[in-house]
């Protein structure tokens, strides 16, 4: 016995008719474009060294660290963008999912349920005070107006 042909214009069989497709296709594409942010902020935000420096910090060895922050950089933006294109989907998810595991395995796990662990620490805690008192926001050292110098946005008189 042969079974019968589906017709293709027909819409899908299933609980949810054709809506899980286009809801599959939602996730993939946000999944994506967090993958390739994630991706840009380890890059050019963060940078290379500090992320090895991070995963130094999460447990794994000191000679693997820039290997396993490249890994990152690399999977993140090119898994990334063939997830957002639809792109070879099945093997960018498997190159992410190392990632993503041991994020939430050594990193977030720890930290419990409602974040009662610790949130940041090392260079990423300093760097963010960095960029909190940095002259391009507008905002002193105190936090407030101003430059840098924390002299309220006036110039001193040079002498």
């Amino acid at each position: 016995m042969s079974r019968p042909q589906r017709d293709p214009a027909a819409p899908a069989a299933g609980l949810m008719g054709g809506r899980v497709g286009c809801g599959i296709a939602i996730a993939r594409v946000v999944l994506g474009a967090i993958f390739v942010m994630h991706g840009y902020l380890a890059l050019a935000v963060v940078g290379p060294a500090e992320i090895a420096g991070y995963t130094i910090g999460m447990g794994y060895p000191a000679a693997l660290a820039p290997a396993l922050a490249w890994y990152l950089i690399v999977v993140h933006l090119t898994g990334g963008a063939c997830l957002v294109l639809g792109l070879v989907t099945r093997w960018a998810a498997l190159a992410n999912l190392p990632i993503i595991a041991s994020a939430f395995f050594l990193h977030h796990l720890p930290q419990g349920f409602f974040l009662h662990g610790i949130l940041m620490t090392g260079a990423a805690t300093v760097r963010r005070a960095r960029l909190q008192s940095s002259p391009r926001l507008g905002r002193g050292p105190g936090g407030g107006p101003g430059r840098a110098g924390g002299s309220g946005g006036r110039r001193r008189r040079q002498r």
